[in-house]
């Protein structure tokens, strides 16, 4: 039997069997019977279910009054805008975010109550509500008001015991309810920074170490956009650092990204204190400080001790204290990871001529023209073009390794200083250099405009000669 015939008979048999089960199902008795059971029997009537007791009934349009009595604070409707009465926190400190509060009226404004729990009760203290935990009142433009005092929580923590003022009864009322009327100030409040940035649009950024957080003793990190006339730094990065080095370097452009991205991650995680009476146990006598500029506007934070993965921090100016949480990654970079490598680069069009002198080698390179056309001599012979652009990059190519913090005035390590002098186009007739002094086997130290602050690999002197013996003269 082939396998066609075989599928062939196992559908008529199928077919058999779904005609002998419907005609079953629908002819016999025993199938009648069991297809009627499956059908849905009455639904249950509610009609006499006694309604939970509806503790407020407001249209949330009409609210205009949330008053905390307990904490001494409340929020005021005028117009469109909620505002903040207190006698215990400095309003002017506080602004509120209305798109929260604004999002709490529906669900206060028709409260229902879990249930009746007793009916004029000969003693409140065993509900917590003869010694209240909270007491709200809720106003609308009509003038109607319902305040309701809160107890202790029921033996299940799932809700708490509460009394509407003016009636006898206690009922139990939900902890979503309760936390919705009972709200905390820092609930309610805006916790988005004052200024909030474009990390795009950033023009300064300065770190200010924390004085007694900074074992390395950085000083002050300051970065600004770069000038767009300076040739002295270099074209791979938009921005300088002019502190806490005396030299002005270049920013490295990846690493000072990162904490441009890591601006709109700053977060407040909550306000501890708006009128603190001492700084010290915040660590705020002694705080360091992050500023960042726009063309739109300033960031200006001082920040303490951490907690919990947050900063106690406040607004250069402002006493009102809070964690800010995100700061890590904006003052954790050293100057140093910062900063630009480069000990001194130029685009090869703006390069006149220059000298390498070095382990009694010297070098005098002129430079004819600019781009395609350019033409190179090396001591007076010309280069031919690939390979004198290889020997011009092992020059600018000088990376600084290190910080150098030994003295003043090194001692002298073997063989002689090298130097490298730049004759520039652009701007006319300037001329800058660098000067490397050995330190030890390694290391020279790097010395700019009368400055020694880092150090550069010997070997990344060394190849500036041996690129120069594989260049190719057509004289």
């Amino acid at each position: 039997m082939t396998r066609k015939n075989i599928t062939v008979i196992a559908a008529l048999a199928a077919v058999v069997v779904c005609v002998g089960v419907y005609l079953f199902l629908t002819q016999s008795k025993i199938g009648k019977d069991w297809v009627k059971s499956l059908k849905p029997g009455p639904s249950y009537d509610f009609s006499n279910y006694p309604e939970s007791p509806r503790l407020t009934d407001f249209d949330s349009n009409k609210l205009n009054r949330i008053e905390n009595r307990g904490e001494g604070y409340s929020l005021v409707r005028n117009g469109d805008t909620w505002t903040l009465t207190s006698s215990v926190v400095p309003v002017n400190l506080v602004k509120l975010d209305q798109s929260i509060i604004s999002n709490k009226l529906w669900s206060i404004s028709s409260i229902y109550a879990e249930e009746l729990i007793e009916d004029n009760p000969a003693d409140l203290t065993i509900y917590g509500l003869d010694n209240p935990y909270g007491d709200v009142l809720l106003g609308d433009t009509d003038g109607k008001s319902v305040e309701i005092i809160f107890g202790n929580f029921t033996p299940t923590k799932a809700s708490r015991y509460v009394m509407v003022a003016g009636s006898p009864n206690v009922y139990s009322l939900s902890t979503y309810s309760t936390d919705n009327l009972l709200f905390s100030l820092d609930s309610v409040r805006d916790k988005t920074l004052i200024a909030s940035l474009d990390p795009q649009k950033v023009t300064r950024f300065i770190l200010e170490p924390k004085p007694d957080n900074n074992p390395n003793g950085y000083g002050k990190i300051d970065i600004a956009t770069k000038d767009a006339d300076n040739v002295y730094i270099s074209s791979f990065t938009g921005f300088t650092m002019s502190s806490p080095y005396a030299d002005v370097c270049g920013v490295d452009s990846e690493k000072f990204g990162a904490v441009l991205d890591a601006l709109p991650n700053l977060q407040i995680r909550a306000y501890v204190d708006d009128t603190p009476g001492s700084l010290a146990s915040y660590g705020l006598d002694k705080p360091g400080r992050v500023y960042f500029e726009t063309p739109d506007g300033k960031l200006d934070i001082l920040f303490g001790n951490s907690d919990s993965g947050a900063y106690y921090a406040r607004y250069n100016g402002d006493p009102s204290i809070f964690l800010l949480e995100g700061l890590d990654p904006i003052i954790s970079p050293s100057p140093f990871s910062l900063m630009d490598k480069f000990a001194m680069i130029f685009n090869i069009d703006n390069v006149d001529a220059f000298t390498v002198e070095g382990d009694g080698q010297k070098l005098d390179v002129t430079i004819d023209g600019k781009g395609d056309d350019a033409i190179f001599h090396v001591n007076g012979k010309r280069a031919m073009d690939k390979e004198f652009r290889a020997f011009y990059q092992a020059v600018i190519g000088l990376l600084i390794d290190a910080e150098y913090t030994g003295p003043a005035n090194p001692p002298r390590g073997d063989g002689t200083d090298w130097t490298i002098q730049y004759k520039l186009n652009t701007p006319a007739g300037v001329q800058l250099s660098i000067r490397l002094i050995p330190y030890n086997r390694d290391f020279y130290i790097l010395e700019r405009d009368g400055h020694r602050e880092f150090m550069i690999a010997r070997t990344q002197a060394r190849r500036i000669f041996d690129t120069e013996a594989k260049l190719v003269y057509t004289e």
